[in-house]
């Protein structure tokens, strides 16, 4: 992505580094000051300050984004005012997201498991888009009421793209929403059920704030996916129990690759369908770089781990077919599994 002075566009989001900073000297922009000067976050100072764009331009360079989530209140007949999320992978030539997160929408997915069920607020992708169905049907719209562009990075949480739109831009769309909520309450008809609705978060898919909204539609998950990271919220302390603070835990990893606990192992290779052998794992971080990996002679996986939701970088030797155990196996096939586990 380029990023041109006299162009702030793609400019909100976008992480920047000092060349000969041996710290971790990343500056994230998180909004505009005024037309020369924007606000960023100081990871390495842990705080926000404001910087004039030409010097940031000047004196930083640009860690280029994985993608963008464009963030739209756009308007629908009967004067409703909808929202939707799209996320669009980099480079995007077709200008078509790989997910789309959208409130006033039915639920694709319950709808299937339950016809009856009209539950709104929906997240489809590429691979979940129903048959019949394509993005440009999903963002369908009377015409485009705001917009806001996100660059966004593939260990971004939920709460760091929040923080790049802004909690005065993040009111625009929580009132949107919010009347959307208030609308679908007033045609309840029975009593009791309004009152749950107006004491609830989220009603009938219905919700009152857009980080509900990106929650409760599993946003993240589509996100990760979108970048190659499965997810594995169940995997804490992964990829190794070290008998040490949690800080220093941390930073270890963050500076070296350690081996994968043999539970781990088994719960990796059971999602994948095969062994994933001398395997060992690192923080991703920026410094990484991805391309070099996939032209390497390594194979490797992106993991999300764990309820603090860090990235992994797991580098590995394919095994064989990943074949579970089960009571019924015979001893015979039993040890076959385990001999089995450990070739290549």
């Amino acid at each position: 992505m380029e990023v041109k002075k006299n162009d702030h566009s793609n400019l909100l989001g976008a992480k920047f580094y000092a060349p000969h900073s041996d710290e971790n000297d990343i500056l994230r922009v998180v909004g505009f000051a005024n037309n020369n000067t924007v606000k960023v976050w100081d990871a390495k100072n842990n705080k926000g300050k404001k910087i004039n764009i030409d010097d940031l331009l000047d004196n930083y360079i640009l860690l280029n984004p994985n993608g963008t989530i464009l963030f739209a209140i756009v308007d629908m007949p009967g004067d409703i005012k909808d929202v939707v999320v799209s996320l669009f992978r980099l480079p995007n030539n077709d200008g078509v997201p790989y997910c789309v997160c959208r409130q006033n929408m039915i639920d694709f997915h319950n709808q299937m498991i339950d016809p009856q069920k009209m539950i709104v607020g929906c997240c489809i992708t590429e691979e979940t888009t129903p048959e019949g169905i394509d993005m440009k049907m999903v963002r369908a719209c009377n015409g485009l009421d705001y917009s806001i562009a996100v660059s966004v990075y593939l260990n971004d949480k939920l709460d760091d793209i929040l923080k790049c739109v802004g909690n005065k831009v993040l009111s625009k769309f929580d009132i949107a929403l919010q009347t959307l909520f208030d609308n679908n309450v007033e045609k309840l008809q029975i009593e009791y059920l309004k009152k749950e609705a107006r004491e609830s978060n989220i009603y009938g898919g219905y919700c009152r704030t857009l980080k509900d909204l990106l929650i409760d539609n599993e946003f993240m998950y589509d996100f990760r996916r979108c970048f190659g990271v499965s997810s594995f919220p169940t995997l804490n302390r992964f990829p190794t129990e070290l008998l040490v603070s949690d800080d220093e835990r941390m930073d270890s990893l963050k500076q070296d690759f350690h081996s994968v606990d043999e539970s781990y192992i088994n719960q990796l290779s059971k999602e994948y369908g095969f062994w994933l052998n001398n395997a060992q794992a690192i923080i991703y971080d920026h410094d990484i770089d991805l391309n070099e990996l996939e032209h390497g002679d390594k194979d490797f996986v992106l993991i999300c781990a764990g309820k603090e939701e860090t990235i992994f970088l797991v580098i590995y030797e394919k095994g064989n077919k990943y074949i579970q155990e089960t009571p019924m196996m015979s001893p015979v096939d039993k040890l076959k599994n385990i001999v089995d586990s450990t070739k290549n």
